[in-house]
């Protein structure tokens, strides 16, 4: 799972090796995965966080919130 990607070249790596992806829906992964070419977590909601609001780019921005029940879940 991710908070945020431009494209997500990684999950596209993973599911063109048919190795089982988890993505998050947020971002740029929602451009090309969905139910039928992995697992998607949705998020519980959205935050700011506190690390990456100190890089100017990324200030007030709002990243998913993902637990790490979400993540066994889908792992299940």
């Amino acid at each position: 799972p991710t908070l945020g990607e431009g494209f997500g070249l990684p999950p596209m790596q993973a599911m063109a090796l048919k190795v089982p992806v988890i993505v998050t829906k947020f971002s740029g992964c929602e451009d090309y995965a969905d139910e039928n070419t992995c697992t998607i977590i949705n998020p519980s909601g959205y935050m700011v966080h506190p690390m990456l609001d100190k890089i100017q780019q990324f200030r007030e921005r709002k990243w998913p919130r993902i637990t790490v029940e979400d993540i066994q879940k889908s792992m299940r």
